[in-house]
């Protein structure tokens, strides 16, 4: 047995082989086979043989018989017996097509592509030709042609491209054939879409690999298909289409498609993303912000950091009105509570609320409490029923709640009649319907249990929150809107 192993370098289609033997007859017995994966599993094109039996009894394949000069090698292989004969004794000649004729009409493209393709092409002859005729066995120079000799192998095929190419090209002489690519692909196959041109996925055939929106500011982007399917890739038709995201944005850009700065960085209102500088450093003071992140001021344009109190300025790098010892700011002597605006310097004199007073507008004036910043008139009028008209702010007060729902009933306004309510065995609130009340109230409220009533000074200047809510019976249409006051509180005169 004697095997010989072209190796082709790389994949290729293969369309024909033409195989040119020397000084001794063809071969016998012998398997004309094919790889694709670097020679770890071969694949039969073609089986050759002296005769039927032999098809059979070596191979397990019927003969077929051929009157043609060359071999059509089919998808799946057969075996002849027409080339294997003792004549002609020198310089015989086989021709196997594989893309050529018929073969190929009812095969859709994958198959063809998987049928023809290779990469390393091996001849396994197995058996060697002997004269079947007296006159020869009888001349012993047949004995001096009974070895292989093959002086040629011709193999015709070109580079598998994907449908992206016309042609092959060589880069140098020591280097294998690679797809001359068309449609923005790369690789020895132009079986990938180039380093910027990954906007949708990569097709075979002659549909064209997109290129990436990056603003300039990139030189690859990958396809992404969450991307793709949130809609969040600007294309470079201004649309947002398809899966591109740029990778290693330069010029401190960052983003799917380079639109944004990055952290510590601001473009201005008036810039482009595509322009050459895009973005421009924060540069806020480490001590006067809270981080190196900045926006861009839509009057000026500048970048402004956001500052600490007491700090100001558009990088944050100096006092804030009412303060000063930059870096370590501190408030003026003005109580910014009192002040109407804060002093340029804390030499200038305090501007003081209307009824604020003290040099740094920090107390009250007389018949006035509470000193406050949301109080555009600094403090509020004492209310002392009269009796005297100097207060202080109370101090250790809390706000309390009171829920309770034990003790409420209903009445009229003029507290003439009262009717219990009932409980809502499905949420346990308390109700009333209109069906309980007398005929002749038209008007009903709820009224309070004693804990609500009593002494509320200490309540002074607090809120009174409360919600209440009704449901409409079906089918009824006899309501109407009440014009009445919501809350009526009843105060007790006290002379004594």
């Amino acid at each position: 047995y004697v095997t010989i192993t072209v190796d082709l370098k790389q994949v290729y289609q293969v369309s024909s082989i033409i195989i040119k033997f020397g000084i001794s007859p063809r071969p016998g017995n012998w398997i004309l086979e094919r790889s694709t994966d670097g020679g770890m599993q071969y694949k039969p094109w073609q089986y050759f043989a002296i005769n039927g039996d032999e098809c059979v009894q070596k191979y397990n394949v019927q003969p077929s018989f051929y009157k043609d000069k060359s071999v059509q090698i089919r998808r799946d292989p057969t075996c002849i017996t027409s080339f294997s004969r003792f004549k002609p004794h020198e310089n015989a000649e086989i021709h196997m097509n594989l893309l050529k004729g018929q073969n190929t009409i009812n095969m859709s493209l994958a198959e063809v592509f998987e049928f023809s393709t290779a990469q390393y092409i091996r001849l396994r002859l197995q058996k060697i030709i002997f004269p079947n005729d007296k006159m020869a066995m009888l001349d012993n120079s047949f004995k001096r042609k009974l070895f292989y000799s093959i002086k040629d192998i011709l193999i015709a095929g070109r580079c598998i491209c994907n449908g992206h190419a016309r042609k092959c090209k060589q880069m140098s002489e020591n280097s294998e054939p690679s797809c001359d690519c068309l449609h923005n692909t790369c690789g020895p196959r132009c079986d990938r879409c180039c380093p910027l041109y990954n906007q949708r996925p990569w097709k075979s055939g002659p549909t064209s690999c997109e290129k990436c929106q990056c603003h300039g500011h990139a030189t690859e982007c990958q396809y992404d298909p969450i991307v793709d399917a949130e809609k969040s890739s600007l294309d470079i038709y201004g649309t947002y289409s398809g899966g591109g995201f740029c990778i290693n944005c330069t010029k401190h850009t960052t983003g799917t498609n380079c639109e944004v700065c990055e952290a510590g960085w601001y473009r201005p209102y008036d810039v482009r993303p595509d322009d050459p500088v895009p973005c421009l450093p924060c540069d806020c003071h480490p001590v006067g912000s809270d981080g190196n992140v900045c926006l861009p001021d839509k009057d000026t344009g500048t970048g402004l950091c956001n500052c600490l109190k007491g700090y100001g300025g558009a990088k944050c790098n100096e006092c804030a009105p009412g303060y000063n010892g930059f870096p370590d700011c501190k408030p003026c002597a003005c109580d910014e509570r009192g002040t109407k605006t804060a002093p340029l310097s804390c030499d200038n004199q305090c501007d003081c609320k209307e009824h604020v007073t003290g040099d740094g507008c920090d107390k009250c004036e007389a018949g006035y409490f509470n000193l406050r910043a949301a109080n555009p008139e600094g403090c509020e009028k004492c209310f002392c029923s009269g009796v005297s008209t100097v207060c202080t702010a109370a101090t250790g007060l809390r706000e309390s709640r009171i829920d309770e729902t034990e003790g409420w009933l209903i009445t009229d306004l003029k507290l003439s009649k009262t009717v219990f309510p009932s409980t809502d065995p499905a949420t346990g609130q308390t109700m009333i319907s209109t069906f309980d009340m007398p005929v002749d109230v038209d008007t009903f409220y709820w009224l309070t249990p004693s804990r609500y009533a009593g002494n509320k000074l200490s309540a002074y200047g607090s809120s009174l929150h409360f919600s209440i809510s009704w449901v409409v019976m079906r089918g009824d249409s006899s309501g109407r809107q009440m014009i009445d006051p919501d809350v009526i509180i009843i105060v007790r005169s006290n002379n004594s």
